[in-house]
């Protein structure tokens, strides 16, 4: 027996399951303990900004921060229930945006302002904006466009235009224009609605036909005939062809000069047009029975024609 030996499991269980205790001088070291506060941070902003997104996300939806009311001021021809119900498509687009576009702080303001001049071509300018800080009523105020002329394809189908210009409504034959004009837009397979007529040269032609009734002669409008010239006829008798870039006074005084030497003095319900495009070469026509030449053309040359 004394041979045997004799294990101890009770001893050798203890030292498994022994930890030698950790000196109190170790520490975790610094790399380690950056990382880790560096993650919770950003764990913590992470969720900071997450919170106030939704929070802005469900403030902006709040009802006593949204729209419940649109007034239209201005309207005279279009009604303004289109345009009130317009204006809440825009704002309620049936899309669940990040921000409402309902609310009186971050309503599309300058959208709906757009979006209306684009798509009502009668008007001319709308301004939105609501009556107080907090209200929440929209006032939406457009101006639309005057009725200033007629821009025709032919004598059967015109349209409005305003004094800009600017092509905006289809023209009954029983509203009729002081003028008529024709030419000077896109092709005319396309709907002149929304199209300027010359843009860059109708203040100059409006200014023409003033100056012209000024003289003493009533222009009932103009016709384009391409990208330098146009005619201006007038009423029961002849026409003045003329080009862009002409100063109105100096067409007129030309005229008034022309038509005061022979053979064209005392003969103007003969003529049937008058061309001053070409500066000291003036070239006209005279009706059938009243010309002179064969033709009925004829040319005159004028030193002292204005410039």
């Amino acid at each position: 027996m004394s041979s045997l030996k004799i294990i101890d499991l009770r001893a050798r269980k203890a030292r498994l399951f022994y930890r030698q205790p950790v000196p109190p001088n170790t520490r975790v070291p610094l790399r380690k303990r950056k990382r880790r506060i560096r993650f919770i941070a950003l764990t913590i902003l992470l969720i900071g900004v997450g919170a106030c997104a939704y929070g802005l996300h469900y403030v902006s939806y709040m009802e006593r921060f949204s729209i419940n009311k649109i007034e239209v001021h201005g309207a005279e021809t279009i009604d303004p229930s289109l345009i009130r119900q317009y204006v809440e498509h825009v704002i309620n687009d049936d899309s669940r945006h990040y921000l409402s576009r309902g609310n009186v702080f971050l309503y599309p303001k300058k959208v709906i302002q757009k979006d209306l001049e684009i798509d009502f071509p009668r008007i001319k300018s709308a301004n939105v904006s609501r009556p107080s800080l907090f209200s929440k009523t929209l006032v939406v105020v457009i101006q639309e466009r005057a009725y200033f002329a007629r821009w025709c394809y032919d004598p059967k189908e015109c349209f409005q235009m305003d004094d800009g210009g600017f092509i905006f409504a289809e023209a009954a034959s029983e509203n009729p224009a002081k003028y008529v004009f024709s030419g000077g837009v896109a092709a005319a397979s396309t709907s002149p609605i929304g199209q300027v007529f010359v843009p860059t040269h109708v203040p100059a032609l409006i200014a023409l036909l003033s100056r012209l009734e000024t003289a003493g002669f009533i222009p009932e409008g103009a016709r384009v005939e391409n990208e330098k010239d146009f005619q201006v006829p007038l009423k029961d008798s002849f026409v003045i062809k003329a080009s862009f870039g002409s100063d109105a006074d100096t067409v007129v005084k030309n005229l008034q000069l022309i038509l005061s030497n022979p053979p064209l003095q005392g003969n103007q319900s003969k003529l049937e047009y008058v061309d001053l495009r070409f500066g000291n070469r003036v070239y006209y026509k005279m009706s059938a029975q009243g010309g002179s030449a064969s033709d009925g053309e004829g040319e005159i040359s004028v030193p002292n024609v204005a410039h």
